[in-house]
């Protein structure tokens, strides 16, 4: 990863923080709070903040990657992989090509052996023709 990719990521973590915790500062307390919190407003206020981080900071990857022509491609025990996503369509459509390339010189090539058979059977039959036009001229 280069230094500037390095400083987007640390810009983008920094915005996605300061986000998170105007979020979470802002939002007004509940007459009753959940259990999770302990009856701690402190508490509470720490899991929206934590919270709207994870939210503001997987949307942050997920536009940084989309920059790239990357995205999300796996996600499973063994945590989450990011692809070439761009790469992977145009191998798709280099395939496509070569399926339609080969698909076209198979038919070059069938319509040369066809084109030799056409010719000697022409051949064959000029020889024919030339055989019977000098039995007429020299006649029975």
């Amino acid at each position: 990863m280069s230094k500037k990719e390095r400083r987007r990521l640390a810009a983008g973590a920094v915005l996605a923080a300061a986000g998170a915790a105007a979020l979470g500062l802002s939002e007004p307390v509940p007459g009753e709070l959940p259990g999770i919190a302990q009856g701690s407003v402190g508490l509470w206020r720490v899991g929206i903040v934590g919270s709207s981080f994870m939210v503001f900071y997987v949307l942050m990857l997920a536009i940084g990657l989309a920059f790239y022509g990357r995205a999300f491609i796996e996600f499973g025990p063994s945590g989450v992989k990011a692809g070439e996503v761009v790469q992977a369509k145009q191998q798709a459509g280099l395939e496509g090509l070569t399926e339609a390339l080969n698909a076209l010189a198979e038919n070059v090539a069938l319509n040369a052996s066809l084109t030799q058979v056409m010719a000697a059977q022409t051949r064959h039959r000029m020889d024919e023709f030339e055989r019977r036009l000098d039995e007429l001229k020299t006649g029975p």
